[in-house]
């Protein structure tokens, strides 16, 4: 059970590290809810300028591993120190009022709402609910089986060139590093740690955009139930939600779906009422790069996020074009891969 820790540490502890600044920084209501969900991605995005540097360069995986657990450990030791030098609260920037018995009753409601999906997401059959294991299992074990990042077809196990669409999808391969340093394997990772985390990594953001979106404590906790029943009773397709989060969770276009993309709605709905920051386009640009390595459909994803709120903003009264800024910050990095995907399959 020991092995376990470590896969819990860098999807649990090493997100909260990485985001509490962030969370400090934008000045957000739940701070641990919005340090667990965007930390996450920064470490995604980390990860995705060495695993893909490491594809095009047919770098071994193991040097993707060293590098990358050092770059880590840096982040980590940066974020320590910004804690240490700007002391604040952890939990929440708002004390609130103790809380009244309804509310207890939501808490206890949605704790265990939260609790039976997670169970949920062990107990689905796997045949039915992870058709996909085919590739994206496949393609996580070749990288360490390989030690080499998308050389081989996962589909027939014969030496290929080199499969752009995959090397960009870099949280193919995230799996992979957490198999690497904590000795277990890659189809036991997705399957038990990595699908309670993709649960409890989305609620993080609900709990995040709950804190935005209401003012009063009980309407958050209300909105959490709804939330978490719509997921329970919501499966009507493989195209569906309910699928997205207690189906194949570990999916990059899974997590695009059912936590990075209303994190981005959720900060850009605030950010644009307020006047343009340079600090809030850099965190925009981390999340873009960590979209772009769930699936190169996140990369037109953040476009499409990042554009349109933007300009129906600027259609007010109240404009200020120094926003525009939040686009090239937020789009850089997707345009970069899908100009690179485009050259790579076309014209190489």
């Amino acid at each position: 059970m020991f092995r376990y820790a470590v896969p819990g540490i860098l999807l649990g502890v090493v997100p909260w590290i990485l985001g509490m600044p962030w969370a400090r920084i934008l000045k957000v209501r739940n701070l641990t809810a919005l340090a667990l969900s965007a930390g996450y991605f920064m470490e995604l995005a980390v990860f995705h300028w060495i695993a893909f540097f490491s594809a095009l360069t047919f770098t071994s995986f193991r040097t993707v591993v060293t590098v990358y657990s050092v770059c880590l450990v840096l982040a980590c030791v940066l974020s320590v120190l910004y804690l240490f030098r700007h002391p604040g609260p952890f939990l929440t920037s708002v004390k609130g009022k103790p809380m009244k018995g309804s509310e207890w009753v939501f808490l206890a409601a949605f704790l265990v709402l939260t609790g039976l999906q997670i169970v949920r997401t062990f107990t689905r059959d796997i045949t039915y609910m992870s058709y996909d294991d085919a590739i994206y299992t496949a393609f996580g074990m070749d990288a360490l089986n390989a030690d080499r990042i998308g050389v081989t077809d996962a589909y027939t196990g014969v030496a290929s060139t080199l499969n752009i669409q995959r090397s960009i999808q870099t949280s193919l391969v995230f799996p992979s590093y957490l198999s690497a340093v904590s000795g277990i394997s890659v189809a036991g990772l997705e399957h038990t740690v990595q699908a309670a985390h993709m649960v409890l990594l989305s609620y993080a953001t609900y709990v995040y955009a709950a804190g935005e979106l209401f003012e009063r404590r009980e309407s958050r906790l209300v909105f959490l139930v709804l939330i978490a029943l719509f997921y329970i009773y919501g499966y009507h397709s493989h195209y569906s939600l309910t699928f997205r989060l207690l189906g194949p969770n570990y999916q990059g276009k899974a997590v695009l779906a059912v936590s990075l993309t209303p994190l981005v709605l959720t900060m850009l709905s605030r950010k644009l009422r307020e006047p343009f920051a340079w600090k809030t386009g850099l965190f925009f640009l981390l999340l873009s790069t960590g979209a772009v390595s769930l699936t190169l459909w996140g990369a037109g994803t953040m476009l499409v996020l990042m554009i349109f709120p933007v300009a129906l903003s600027l259609a007010g009264r109240e404009r200020d074009w120094k926003k525009l800024l939040y686009i090239p910050f937020g789009c850089t990095v997707p345009l970069l891969f899908m100009a690179m995907f485009l050259v790579y399959r076309f014209a190489v």
